[in-house]
């Protein structure tokens, strides 16, 4: 990634600087996200570019690096914390090899990633595509995912990224009304 970008950098240029932070310590995209904006000296105006959806630009794009970097099995959920990734002795081995920026090319040579992203897309729509009738008694219903129920025909990453942001806003706004750091019990 360049310092100083003219344009909000693509999705596969978060790629490395998000392993990178990785490996320095476990990574939230909200906390992420703005280190990488620091570190590359990202202008005020590449910061605030948005989507329809009310998400910033630059976190839409890290967040899908992020699920790539997840599909090569180089970061993967942390045990205990929400939200949170930690760098895998994969990620580890791949940055230790591997000089300059990952590609998309980078990834697809990497053993299991295009067969996840297919599982993943499969998984998908046979989520979207459940027809779900309440009066049914053969538990059909059981299997579809809640979201769709909920919002049948809504792209669900563009939710999930709203609900991300609106737990982060709640998160900032308790943090200042409270004076008390994230994770501290709302009735201590």
């Amino acid at each position: 990634m360049n310092t100083n970008p003219t344009e909000c950098p693509t999705w596969d240029e978060f790629l490395r600087p998000l392993l990178e932070l990785a490996e320095q310590e476990p990574i939230m995209r909200r906390t992420s996200v703005p280190q990488i904006a620091d570190r590359y000296q990202f202008s005020d105006e590449i910061r605030s570019l948005t989507l329809k959806s009310g998400q910033t630009q630059i976190h839409n794009r890290a967040g899908w690096a992020q699920s790539s970097l997840v599909k090569a099995r180089f970061i993967e959920k942390h045990p205990t914390e929400k939200f949170t990734y930690q760098i895998t002795q994969a990620g580890r081995d791949y940055l230790n090899s591997h000089n300059g920026p990952i590609t998309p090319s980078d990834l697809r040579s990497v053993a299991g990633y295009e067969e996840a992203w297919r599982k993943a897309s499969e998984l998908k729509q046979q989520n979207s595509t459940v027809d779900w009738d309440p009066n049914s008694s053969d538990g059909e219903h059981l299997y579809a995912h809640p979201f769709n129920i909920l919002f049948p025909n809504e792209d669900a990453d563009d939710y999930l990224n709203y609900f991300e942001k609106a737990i982060e806003i709640i998160e900032d706004e308790y943090e200042d009304a409270t004076n008390r750091p994230r994770g501290h019990a709302l009735h201590a």
